[in-house]
């Protein structure tokens, strides 16, 4: 259930709020879309989004075993859990940061820090030696800059971005796609490399000839 919650919040790019408040109900899977209730989103209007195959194929086996789940619960005359993240109690899912910090720590996205106390000093146990505390490099809401930087790299525009994300301002959709720096870093130190190579002694640079223009 939680790895399914990160993973569909890594291939949809939605907020994690709008994903654990997600009901079975707000979901087309024949047409693959969902459409995200006003009284959920930040807007405080219906989002309709397109989903992946990758997305839909999670979503669908979860879809048929929350629907026998839900025959069962029928017939013993109990309330149908309408969530697609359910907790307890047939609530939605509260809160996934324990699943977060795990995956974190396992992926060693994150260092190991004494852990201080509320004046800042190292807490020790009780052989004096000083207790330790993960402290993540990662949040759960980086997968949605993820998603989108992974969007603006593969030469998507911003509008389409933003509709996909939700957002009403191309500036929020640029700050959320912001780490297409990395793959323009990248490309911009290949064509130094590749001009400063006959210099340096390296291969030289192909010239590429320029067509003659027409006077």
């Amino acid at each position: 259930m939680l790895t399914s919650t990160v993973r569909l919040l890594l291939l949809t790019g939605a907020r994690k709020g709008e994903t654990l408040a997600a009901r079975w109900a707000d979901f087309d899977l024949d047409a693959g879309v969902c459409v995200k209730s006003s009284v959920h989103t930040k807007q405080k209007t219906d989002h309709r989004v397109p989903l992946s195959p990758p997305a839909l194929v999670p979503l669908a086996g979860m879809k048929v075993e929350a629907d026998r789940e839900n025959a069962r619960r029928a017939n013993d005359g109990l309330a149908v859990i309408k969530w697609v993240f359910p907790s307890v109690g047939c609530q939605p899912l509260g809160n996934v940061k324990h699943f977060w910090t795990t995956i974190c720590r396992k992926a060693r996205l994150g260092e190991w820090i004494p852990k201080p106390d509320a004046r800042g000093r190292a807490v020790k146990d009780a052989n004096g030696k000083p207790v330790r505390a993960w402290r993540g490099a990662v949040h759960i809401h980086d997968l949605r800059h993820t998603y989108a930087s992974i969007l603006a790299s593969s030469g998507l525009s911003l509008p389409i971005i933003g509709l996909l994300l939700g957002h009403t301002q191309t500036a929020t959709t640029l700050r959320c796609a912001g780490l297409l720096d990395s793959p323009l870093r990248q490309a911009t130190r290949r064509a130094g490399v590749t001009i400063s190579a006959a210099p340096n002694g390296g291969e030289k640079a192909e010239v590429v000839p320029h067509p003659a223009r027409r006077r």
